[in-house]
């Protein structure tokens, strides 16, 4: 159980301690044993008294389903009195009626404004997301309708301060495409001369190494064959089976001495 703190209004379910999908039974039972825990009598402290009250208080809002469907998508800003209509008409309608006004005068008043339309769609979309919310009879996660609104609302606000901050630096980008495309055009060009130059240098200096051998065949050979036996004696040296018949070879010597 956890008690409101100034500055930090916890919802009504986590303040009873339930989950959000909790039955009317349920929410009777946890009620009970939390009256008798924090009943004014037991506790005889005026802040004990407070809390009984608010304990009250949010069990009857979340055992009335109107007030509790009220609550779940509009918070306590319309209760007790208000009705899902009036909570319609005054947070959604008010909210997105007057962001569209403020982005209207934005745009009149800074035609050039980069990313104006998507500024418009993204209100759009918010506020269809926010009716779906609000309208949607039953509540399955473990965030309530409003608090899902609270995110959604700030995220729009973070998508139009990242538009006007990344638009113009976008809008830069793109009206150079043919100077960006003609720098990468030459380092390119450089990337490959200097691939090219080194190509060479590094054969030339390969054709001077060998350039002893490749008049004598039988040098050439020699080397191929001492190279074979070279990598013939590496492979037996690494050979576990080779080791232990050796380690055993010279076990039995130093036996035999």
């Amino acid at each position: 159980m956890q008690l409101t703190e100034p500055g930090h209004e916890l919802d009504y379910y986590t303040q009873l301690g339930v989950p959000v999908s909790t039955s009317l039974s349920e929410l009777k039972r946890v009620f009970r044993r939390l009256s008798v825990q924090y009943h004014p009598d037991k506790i005889g402290t005026t802040r004990g008294s407070d809390h009984w009250v608010e304990l009250k208080h949010i069990y009857e809002v979340l055992s009335t389903p109107a007030l509790r469907f009220i609550y779940d998508r509009f918070g306590t800003s319309y209760l007790p009195d208000e009705s899902i209509y009036t909570g319609i008409k005054k947070s959604i309608t008010g909210y997105y009626a007057g962001s569209a006004i403020c982005l209207g005068l934005l745009c009149l008043f800074r035609p050039s404004t980069v990313g104006k339309y998507w500024r418009f769609y993204i209100l759009f979309c918010g506020f269809v997301a926010e009716l779906y919310l609000i309208t949607r009879t039953n509540v399955s996660t473990s965030f309530l309708p409003y608090q899902m609104i609270q995110f959604l609302r700030r995220s729009m606000i973070t998508l139009f301060i990242g538009i006007e901050r990344l638009g113009p630096l976008a809008t830069a980008l793109s009206e150079e495409p043919d100077l960006d495309a003609t720098r990468l055009r030459d380092e390119m060009a450089q990337l490959k001369g200097i691939s090219r130059s080194v190509h060479s240098q590094s054969t030339a200096l390969f054709q001077t190494q060998i350039m002893p051998f490749q008049q004598s065949p039988g040098m050439k050979n020699g080397i191929k064959q001492r190279v074979q036996d070279q990598f013939v004696e590496n492979r037996l040296r690494n050979d576990p089976e080779v080791a232990d018949a050796i380690n055993i070879a010279l076990a039995d010597r130093k036996q035999d001495s």
